[in-house]
């Protein structure tokens, strides 16, 4: 029985009749993704066919869950810099094409603001490239501390 207690989703289960939830981690590689919340107006038996599937169902889901975590991580590999996290060559022209296409159709203009760290390439030269990457974490810690 659902205790109203600990329960934040009771009300809403109550709602549909709900009256037993059963639990089923959603678990892939030894880490925990989630918690698949089922509901039903009847007992859950423990070992019958319905909680097999879903429990292969929280397997499914995870795998999903996993794809997802996948595609996001390969996204930003290809449009965000790795050292600084700031968008990189192709995320921008990506982003001016379509405000292009925005700017044409709505018949409105706009700006690009170019910074250029004069003298980089000596940084780098003289005091190595873990200071280069120093000073330019550093400098996109300012860029975005400065911009939305």
């Amino acid at each position: 029985m659902i205790d109203p207690a600990i329960a934040p989703y009771r009300k809403r289960f109550m709602s549909y009749g709900m009256r037993y939830v059963l639990l089923i981690p959603v678990i892939l590689n030894d880490e925990l993704k989630g918690i698949l919340l089922l509901g039903s107006n009847k007992s859950f038996e423990t070992q019958g066919s319905r909680v097999k599937r879903c429990v292969d169902l929280a397997g499914r889901l995870a795998v999903a869950l996993a794809s997802s975590e996948r595609e996001e991580a390969l996204y930003r590999q290809a449009h965000f810099d790795d050292l600084t996290g700031l968008p990189n060559r192709q995320l921008l022209k990506d982003r001016l094409e379509l405000q292009l296409f925005h700017a044409r159709r709505n018949n409105t203009s706009g700006a690009i603001l170019y910074l250029d760290l004069d003298r980089f390439k000596e940084i780098n030269d003289v005091f190595g490239h873990s200071v280069g990457d120093l000073v330019l974490t550093q400098a996109a810690e300012r860029i975005i501390g400065e911009v939305r």
